[in-house]
This record gives C-alpha cells, sequence and structure tokens, in this order.
C-alpha cells in the first residue's frame, strides 16, 4: 500500500516528473542566419538570399515546435495511463 501511496504522488507531481527527463529533451539544431538586417534596395541577390534563408529558419523552428508538441502529447497521453493503471490496483 505503501508503494501505491508514493507512486501516485510521483504520477501527480508533475515538477517531479519533469525534472526526471525535460533535461534530455534534445534542443533544436537549426541554424539561425546571420545578419537577416538586410534591406532590399542594397543588393536583391543578398535580399533573397537572406530571405530564403530566414524561411528556412522559421520552417526548422516550426517544424521543431510541432514535433516537440507532439511529443509532450505523448507522454501526457503515458502518464494518464499510468496513473489509470495505478487506480485500478486499489
Amino acid at each position: 500500500m505503501k508503494k501505491i501511496i508514493v507512486l501516485l504522488i510521483l504520477l501527480n507531481s508533475s515538477s517531479l516528473f519533469a525534472q526526471g527527463n525535460i533535461s534530455y529533451y534534445p534542443k533544436h539544431n537549426c541554424i539561425k542566419p546571420l545578419n537577416i538586417n538586410i534591406k532590399k534596395s542594397e543588393n536583391d541577390k543578398d535580399f533573397e538570399k537572406k530571405n530564403k534563408e530566414v524561411a528556412k529558419y522559421i520552417k526548422c523552428l516550426s517544424d521543431y515546435v510541432e514535433k516537440a508538441t507532439n511529443d509532450m502529447e505523448k507522454i501526457q497521453n503515458n502518464i494518464q495511463e499510468a496513473m489509470k493503471d495505478v487506480r485500478e490496483i486499489k
């Protein structure tokens, strides 16, 4: 019975759960463009190149955020499933 109570406390404590796993989640590896403050009138080719680099960077970050959000949803589902399993033991 003590083990079940401890398990419930751990599962319900999101801060304890997060501390154990959050440090292992990979950071994004998107490459931020240098000097993105170029004006169109300066050089059209440079402007187009920088514009493409910024678009690529934004796409990379957006993809990372989408993947991370999906991963968080999976983790939340796993937590809910584990809590359900614990409740069934009672």
